[in-house]
Formats: structure tokens, sequence, C-alpha cells
């Protein structure tokens, strides 16, 4: 059995979650595995987490690398998808012969495909989309107007359906999926739920996150975990944290690599009182796992109040996973997820009264937390990391052993 596995980006769940339990459950199957990224991926740390499966059964090729700026326009997020199409399919030319592709983000090429069809040929294509939220308003989902770019991917959406070799589709959204399969869209029967995968390594109990971290220990701690960037929301939890109402007693952990906007917003006024007052603590880098378990050991609560967003989010199981509560915003999938869940608090994290009001309430009664922690570590049973990379090994399986029936 030979795979070739695509994937060009690092950070976020690329490398260190999906593609690290994908790889390790196919060396596991025994499967040859031809994994095509981009020498930009593997200069990333996260290019650390799946390095030692490389070797013997993993052959590491490169294809020709074509991000997407950020702040760039609708239209060039969509050109630059027609040159990362090219660049897939050079790539798999140069490859030998495959039982299967299996591209980890489908939504890096999806106009494209719509189009043209696969960049793969015929060769049996599975997939995942993870960030489409077109869906959410007919899913009877609470959330704002949608972009433009959003409400253009359903039609796409149905047209890549459409490909013959596109063998299935898995969504990471339990409300992606439930649509899909309530909608009379054809080849909607290819749509299939992946549930999404969070890991998290406990330290040893003699260490103290807290204080390897500065952090005092009767402080109650509100991560921002990721990649930070203006859509985590960064402005807001500062602003609420710093509020007149919040409690002092209240701190912001901050950690992961800050973009251009976040670094700015780190100068203002309110992250400036927050720095006087000892309040506000940074780890400005991509974590690694002892990192990442640092931090969510140190954490109360985890900040998931995203601006101009309303899919799902990785940092939520991460989260659960931790046994830590979130404090959430009250729109899509993510609000979705919490009250569906009861993983924490579901406000609107836009609104520096509320947010601060919910911090000072937590505050005054830290026993409120334990519910959450006890419902997330009970969803968290069902998004490991190696019923990810089975679920994602059985459906490939499944849709070449269909191949070959159907011959």
């Amino acid at each position: 059995m030979r795979v070739a596995v695509f994937e060009p980006e690092a950070e976020g769940h690329h490398l260190a979650l999906y593609t690290r339990a994908i790889l390790t459950e196919m060396v596991a199957r025994g499967w040859e595995v031809e994994f095509v990224t981009t020498k930009r991926a593997t200069e990333h740390p996260a290019f650390e987490c799946i390095r030692s499966l490389i070797g013997g059964q993993v052959r590491v090729s490169y294809m020709a690398d074509h991000p997407t700026r950020d702040g760039v326009r609708d239209w060039e997020r969509l050109r630059d998808q027609f040159k990362r199409f090219a660049n897939y399919n050079k790539a798999f030319r140069a490859l030998p012969t495959v039982d299967a592709v299996f591209m980890v983000n489908l939504d890096q090429a999806d106009l494209p495909m719509a189009v043209f069809g696969s960049p793969f040929g015929a060769t049996p294509l599975i997939g995942i989309l993870i960030g489409r939220q077109f869906h959410i308003h007919e899913a009877g989902i609470k959330a704002g107007p949608l972009k433009r770019r959003d409400k253009l991917m359903r039609p796409i959406f149905q047209r890549m359906l459409k490909i013959r070799s596109l063998k299935r589709v898995l969504v990471v959204y339990e409300s992606f999926a439930t649509w899909a399969a309530k909608s009379n869209i054809s080849g909607a029967v290819k749509v299939g739920y992946l549930p999404d995968v969070a890991s998290f390594q406990p330290l040893d109990e003699s260490q103290s996150s807290r204080v390897d971290l500065g952090i005092p220990a009767d402080a109650i701690v509100l991560l921002v975990y990721g990649a930070l960037s203006e859509r985590k929301g960064v402005a807001d939890a500062i602003e609420a944290v710093a509020h007149l109402e919040c409690p002092e007693k209240v701190c912001l952990l901050l950690a992961g690599g800050q973009d251009a906007f976040v670094r700015d917003t780190l100068l203002g006024p309110a992250a400036s009182s927050l720095r006087a007052q000892g309040r506000i603590f940074e780890l400005n880098r991509f974590l690694d796992d002892q990192d990442e378990s640092r931090v969510f050991q140190a954490a109360d609560l985890v900040w998931l109040g995203y601006r101009h967003w309303f899919g799902s989010s990785g940092v939520l199981l991460q989260a659960a996973t931790a046994g830590r509560a979130v404090l959430a915003m009250d729109q899509g999938v993510v609000g979705w997820l919490v009250n569906r869940h009861n993983l924490g608090f579901s406000v609107d994290t836009t609104n520096p009264d509320t947010v601060a009001e919910c911090l000072s309430s937590v505050a005054q009664n830290t026993d409120v937390l334990a519910k959450y922690r006890a419902a997330g570590r009970e969803l968290a049973a069902k998004h490991t990391p190696k019923l990810f990379g089975e679920h994602v090994c059985n459906e490939i399986l499944a849709s070449i052993n269909t191949e070959l029936s159907a011959d």
C-alpha cells in the first residue's frame, strides 16, 4: 500500500497535529508513504514533531511553494489557489505510482479543483476540508454576516463534489457533517465527519508551570494560545482584563508567535497598564509539546474570542484535552460547541464589560470551573491523535476498496 500525503503548510494543526497523527498511523500499518511538503514547512519548528517518522517508510519530497500573504484581497486569495493547484499537479507527476492521495487541507485548492478537477488525475483522492463556514446560517448557528468569499465557497464545494476521483471529503465540524447529511446537494454522500484532534502531555506533578512562567500561584490566568493574530481577538482579551471591573488577580498569558497586529496592540495603553501591574505574560514563539503543556497547566481559562471567524477552533479541543474551561464567543461553531458540550462560558467577547463580569464571577468562585473541566475531558476522549489517524486511514482503505470493486 503506497499513499501520497500532501501538506505544504506547517502552522496550526497542519504538521504538529493532523499530519503527525496521520503519518504515525500509516507507519504503524506498514504503508509506504510519499510525504510531499514545502521547504518552508520543513524549516518551521513544527516539522520537528514529525521528523522521527521520516525515513524508511516515509519519503519526503518537495512541491513549489506559494503561500497567501496576510491581508490580501479576496481575488488575490482565489488567484493564489490556481498557482497552488499547479504546484500540486507538478509534484504529483514526479512521484512514483501511488494507490491513493490524501490531501491534508483541501481548502488550499478547492476553487481550481471545482473548475479543472483533481490535480492528481484519476488517482483516488481523499482530503480534509477545514475552514469553510458557508453552512453556518443554514445549520441554524448564530453568526454575523459571512464574508463574500465565504459565500462563494458553497457553489465551489458543490462543484468539487462532482469530481469522480474525489472519493471522500472529511470535515472536522460536527455541524457541517450534520448539515450536509440533511441537504439535497448532489454528492453530499461523500462528506464524512472526522472528529478533530488535540494532544496534551501532562508535565510531571513536581513541576510548577506557574513558577516556570513567573505567574503568581493565586492568579486567575486567562490563556490566549496559538498563532496570535487579530483573528484570535487578542485586543479584546487585553481590553477585558484591563477593564476596571476585572479583578486584579486576573492575569493574561499570551502563548504563541505574534503577528504585527498583536505586537502593535501590545504597545497600546491597555497592555502597557497590565504590564506595569505584572498581569501580562508572553511566550512569543512556536510552542513545542512541553511548552504547550506548561501554558495550559498554568491556565484557569482559555480564550476563544475570535474576530471575523465563525468556524471551529483546534484550541477548543486542546483546552478540553488539558481539562481547562474556555471563555468563548457566543457565535459560530465555537459558541455552538461550547454550549452543546458544556465546555465553559459563551459570551459576547467583543464587549469588555461582559467579559470582565464573567472573569469577576470566576474569581469569586473558581469551583464553578470543575464541571467544565470534567465535560472537556469527556469530549477529549473521543478526539485523540490515535483515533484521528485510524479514522483517516480507514477512510483511505474504504475508498480504495470501493474503487477496486467498481473496476
